[in-house]
C-alpha cells in the first residue's frame, strides 16, 4: 500500500470486505499492523468492521501503545467503545480499553476525550468496575476545562460510583493548590449531566464541600461553594439572598439604624420570593441624614 494512497485505506478495505475476500483484508491488516504502518486507520477501519475481528484490534492497540502512536491509542479507544455497543465483551475493556486508558494517563493525554468517539455516551463505561472507572477518571483529571464531553462521562461514572465523581474534582482542586494544574478551573461554572447524578446524593455531596472547606478555606467559594451551587441551583438563590441581607444589615448600620427598623427578616424573605420586591426593598435602604 502506496503512503500517498493511505487516506483511501478504510474505504479500500470496506470495498474488499463487501466482494467477499476478508481474508484477504486479515492478512494485510496484520502485516501492515507488525510493519507499524497505518495504525490510525486501522483503528477507523475497525470501529466499523462487521462482523468484527476483536482479535485484530487486541494487536493493533498493543502495537499502538508499545510505538507510543497516538493516532492509533485514540482509534482503539473509540473502536473499542462503538464495538462493545454492538455486542457487550469484557476483551475489549480488559485488552483494548484500560490498557489504553493506562498509556494515556502515563502520557498525561488528558484531553484525550476530544479525539475519541462513543466513549461518553457509550454503554462501554457503564460496564466498568469501579476500580477501573477511578482510574478512567484519573486519565483526564487534568484536562483544562471540564467541558460538555467530560461532565457526560462523568455522570455515568456517578450513576453508580458518585464518590468517584467527587475524588475526581477533590483531585483538581489539590492539583490548583500544589500548582501542579496550572491555568484550569478545578470545578466549571456549570453541570449538566452530572448535576443529575450527584443530586440524589445530597448527604455525600454537603459532607464532600466540609471537608474541602476545613483542609482550605482560602477562595472555597470557588471550590466547594461552586460544586453546592452547581449540584442544587437552589442553594445559589439563597447565597444571594443571605449576601443581600448582609448589605442591608451593614446598611442599617452604617445609617446608625437597627436592622429591626425597617424588619430586615421580611425584607429578605420578599426578595427570595419576589425579585421584583427585592428591587423595591433595596432601593428603600435608609440614608445618613
Amino acid at each position: 500500500m502506496n503512503d500517498v494512497l493511505s487516506p483511501l485505506l478504510t474505504s479500500l478495505l470496506f470495498g474488499i470486505d463487501e466482494a467477499g475476500d476478508r481474508e484477504s483484508v486479515r492478512r494485510y491488516a496484520f502485516q501492515w499492523i507488525d510493519e507499524d504502518r497505518f495504525l490510525g486507520l486501522l483503528g477507523d477501519y475497525l470501529r466499523r468492521q462487521e462482523p468484527f475481528d476483536i482479535d485484530m484490534l487486541e494487536s493493533l492497540a498493543a502495537h499502538s501503545i508499545e510505538l507510543i502512536d497516538e493516532k492509533g491509542v485514540f482509534a482503539c479507544v473509540s473502536a473499542a467503545a462503538f464495538q462493545y455497543d454492538k455486542a457487550a465483551n469484557l476483551q475489549l475493556i480488559d485488552k483494548v480499553f484500560m490498557p489504553a486508558i493506562s498509556y494515556l494517563t502515563d502520557n498525561q493525554k488528558y484531553n484525550w476525550i476530544d479525539y475519541t468517539l462513543g466513549v461518553s455516551n457509550g454503554v462501554l463505561v457503564t460496564a466498568l468496575t469501579e476500580t477501573q472507572a477511578q482510574r478512567l477518571l484519573y486519565s483526564f483529571v487534568g484536562v483544562s476545562e471540564v467541558g460538555y464531553q467530560e461532565d457526560t462521562l462523568l455522570a455515568v461514572v456517578a450513576e453508580r460510583f458518585p464518590g468517584l465523581a467527587l475524588d475526581f474534582f477533590e483531585a483538581r482542586i489539590q492539583r490548583e493548590l500544589d500548582g501542579s494544574g496550572l491555568h484550569f478551573d478545578p470545578i466549571p461554572f456549570s453541570l449538566h449531566t452530572l448535576r443529575g447524578p450527584l443530586s440524589a446524593h445530597p448527604q455525600l455531596v454537603i459532607a464532600t464541600a466540609r471537608r474541602w472547606f476545613e483542609r482550605e478555606r482560602t477562595n472555597h467559594e470557588y471550590r466547594g461553594g461552586r460544586l453546592l451551587c452547581n449540584v442544587f441551583p437552589a442553594l445559589a438563590e439563597i447565597a444571594v439572598l443571605l449576601a443581600r441581607r448582609r448589605a442591608l444589615m451593614r446598611a442599617c448600620s452604617a445609617a446608625g439604624q437597627s436592622p429591626s427598623a425597617i424588619n430586615c427578616n421580611r425584607w429578605s424573605w420578599l426578595s427570595f420570593n419576589n425579585k421584583k420586591g427585592a428591587e423595591t426593598a433595596s432601593s428603600g435602604l435608609p440614608t445618613r441624614k
